[in-house]
């Protein structure tokens, strides 16, 4: 921090301070620093107007050693050395204002020495130097403060000595600085005619440069021309060589050919006529041949017309044939088609009488079937063994055996299946639900069979369902279940969309078949030990149906899904 002391202040502290205070020179402006204390290095080379926060400032200290650096609106303190880190700082808020002065906290004697500013821009450069140093106007020795404090100065008398040099030093620094700022003004007019005139100079120097790469370019492509101008004039010159050693070869190639055609005329001359000689004699033997021919032709043109009629009366008595064969093939058509009419008639009619056949083998059959389920009727009623299944019949129920295997994902989350899905156990808190489980498998069409152990267990559901994905069986379903329920132990019910059908137990069962016949529309369900039928749904199954189990919620007997074993 800069300050002006005044004398009194000097003295009073000259016995411990002396010579480690500082004085910077700015401008030939002298200050006064205790060591310990801040310093500002004013640097004014800028206007008032001028806004430096765009611009790079540097700042050298003694050895051109790198002080500070302020760059791209922010100080780059990497390349600084090590004494002054942490020291040194600008005034950001003055950097506007064009004030570039730095700051020294804490300044030491080894600080001691000259400075430079270093104001940076896109067009040129400014610098001045600054001196830090011990004062030499204002210095006063240890022995002079000695005396002066021996001699008891009057205080008066240095309090009047300090107001004149007091009023002096601001007279000084008045006229310094009216001094600077003429400097500063003619400096800036200096400035800017320097870049009006580096302005114009630039774009003297662009022009020139643009010009310049024009010839460039216009003196390659001549030299390019030239190089191609040259090459072509070789070539015609090798070409204009060749033509006339080929024309000296074709002048003496046609000498040799006019000697050798006046030699092959007179051969040719000789040959030709020799040659017609030969043909005259040929040609009369060829008309005294064709004079022969001729008579023979007209012999052969004779027996041709004869021939001729032959075959124009041959053909007359062929034509009358054709006629009689078209009317007789007309008439197999037609008689073709009456027959393939009537073979579509006779299998219509055979396909009509198989129907009919068909029809009557079903009826015959089924009175048949009834008479023997009327028969084992009567037969289970003589003998009480009503809604017993016969080994035939039980066979036939059993065969289509399939593995049901209960779904975990659809499980609800009071029940738990084994791994091996055999077991179907209620494991949550007792409610009036009827928390269930699905089959892994759907069936669409065809017969199946499965059984299931439901052993002491006073509360369970068997049956199939639409609905895959619901956890718990309603109280009282709609559409899409066709269910066994068993509630405390004694009360079984058929329940379906149809309505709820209480189902007479004869004694208790504990494993029981279900039986599901998809296209038939059948449900039927059975006492697997006994093989006696329970009850059976009849109807159809729209789509996909689902195996669907629940235990319960009233105990903790598992149901248990069982593989088919006949008996």
């Amino acid at each position: 921090m800069t300050r002006a002391v005044d004398f009194l202040y000097l003295l009073s502290w000259a016995g411990s301070v002396g010579a480690d205070s500082l004085t910077v020179k700015v401008l030939g402006s002298p200050l006064i620093v205790r060591e310990g204390e801040d310093a500002v290095l004013p640097c004014l080379f800028l206007s008032p107007d001028t806004n430096a926060e765009s611009l790079e400032v540097k700042w050298y200290g003694v050895q051109e050693t790198l002080v500070h650096t302020y760059l791209d609106h922010k100080d780059v303190l990497d390349a600084q050395i090590d004494k002054y880190k942490g020291r040194t700082s600008l005034f950001q808020e003055e950097l506007r204002k064009g004030n570039v002065s730095l700051q020294i906290r804490g300044v030491r004697i080894s600080d001691k020495g000259s400075y430079s500013c270093c104001v940076i821009s896109a067009k040129q450069m400014y610098c001045d130097k600054l001196e830090l140093h011990f004062p030499e106007t204002f210095e006063i020795s240890m022995q002079w403060a000695a005396i002066a404090n021996s001699l008891l100065v009057p205080v008066i008398v240095i309090a009047a000595l300090c107001c004149c040099i007091r009023k002096l030093t601001k007279e000084t620094l008045k006229k310094q600085n009216e001094n600077v700022e003429a400097e500063k003004k003619a400096l800036q007019k200096e400035n800017e005619r320097l870049g009006r005139e580096n302005e114009r100079l630039g774009k003297e120097k662009q022009d020139l440069q643009k010009k310049n790469e024009t010839l460039a370019i216009e003196k390659q492509t001549a030299q390019a021309e030239k190089q191609d101008l040259q090459k072509k004039n070789e070539t015609l010159a090798i070409e204009k060589q060749t033509a006339q050693a080929e024309k000296k070869a074709l002048q003496k190639e046609n000498e040799r050919l006019g000697r050798e055609n006046e030699r092959l005329g007179k051969e040719t001359l000789k040959k030709q006529k020799e040659n017609v000689e030969a043909e005259k004699q040929d040609l009369q033997k060829k008309n005294e041949t064709l004079e022969i021919e001729k008579q023979t032709a007209q012999a052969e043109k004779k027996a041709l017309q004869k021939e001729n009629e032959r075959l124009g009366r041959e053909n007359e008595r062929l034509g009358k044939e054709k006629q009689d064969l078209q009317k007789k093939n007309e008439t197999l058509a037609i008689e073709k088609q009456t027959a393939q009419a009537e073979k579509k008639a006779l299998q219509k009619e055979n396909e009509r009488l198989g129907r009919e056949n068909e029809r009557l083998g079903k009826e015959t059959l089924k009175k048949q079937k009834e008479n023997v389920e009327a028969d084992l009727k009567d037969l289970r009623q003589k003998t009480n063994t009503v809604g017993y299944v016969l080994d035939r019949e039980w066979k036939l129920i059993t065969e289509p055996r399939v593995k049901v295997t209960p779904d975990p994902d659809t499980a609800s989350p009071s029940l738990t299946v084994s791994e091996d899905g055999s077991l179907v156990r209620f494991t949550g808190e007792r409610s009036e639900e009827w928390p269930s489980v699905v089959g892994r498998e759907g069936f669409t069409s065809g017969r199946c069979y499965w059984e299931v152990e439901v052993g002491e267990k006073g509360y369970w559901v068997l049956g199939v369902s639409t609905h895959p994905h619901e956890k718990s069986i309603p109280e009282k379903p709609e559409e899409g279940y066709w269910l066994v329920r068993l509630v405390k132990g004694k009360t079984c019910r058929a329940v379906s969309q149809s309505g709820d059908q209480i189902v007479q137990l004869e004694k208790i069962c504990k494993v029981w078949g279900v039986y599901l016949d998809h296209e038939g529309g059948r449900l039927s369900f059975y006492n697997a030990e006994t093989r006696f039928h329970i009850y059976t749904f009849e109807g159809s199954f729209p789509g996909q149906v689902y195996p669907i189990f629940s235990p319960g919620s009233y105990d903790k007997g598992p149901l248990i899904i069982q593989r088919v074993q006949h008996t």
